[in-house]
C-alpha cells in the first residue's frame, strides 16, 4: 500500500514538473507594447486620455531615470524592456517606459 501511494506521489510531482515546464514566458510578450485599443469594460475611462497628467512630464523624455524628479505621492510604475507588467488599464497611473541604459523613451497613462 505505502508502495502504490510512492508511485502516485511520484506520477503526480512528475505531472505537475511537466505542466510547469509547458507554461514558458517569452520574452518576446513582455517586450510587445499593449495593444493601442483597451479591453471594452475600460472605454469609459478613455474620456480623459491625460488622467494620470502624462502631458506634465514629456520633458522627461530623453533623460536618465536616475536624473528624473518624479513626485512620490503619484501612481507611478517604470517599464525597462523585458519587465514584467500588468495589463490592466489604469487612466490615473504614469508609465515611464525606460531604454536598456535607463534612459526614458515613453511617458503615457494607463
Amino acid at each position: 500500500m505505502i508502495r502504490v501511494r510512492a508511485i502516485l506521489l511520484a506520477g503526480a510531482a512528475a505531472g505537475f514538473a511537466a505542466l510547469v515546464a509547458c507554461a514558458s514566458y517569452s520574452n518576446a510578450d513582455a517586450e510587445a507594447e499593449p495593444a493601442d485599443a483597451p479591453p471594452a469594460e475600460t472605454a469609459a475611462s478613455l474620456d480623459d486620455p491625460d488622467a494620470c497628467g502624462a502631458s506634465d512630464y514629456q520633458a522627461l523624455i530623453g533623460s536618465n531615470i536616475a536624473a528624473a524628479d518624479l513626485p512620490t505621492d503619484m501612481n507611478v510604475r517604470i517599464l525597462r524592456p523585458g519587465a514584467i507588467a500588468t495589463m490592466d488599464y489604469r487612466p490615473d497611473r504614469l508609465n515611464v517606459l525606460l531604454d536598456e541604459d535607463g534612459v526614458i523613451t515613453r511617458v503615457r497613462c494607463g
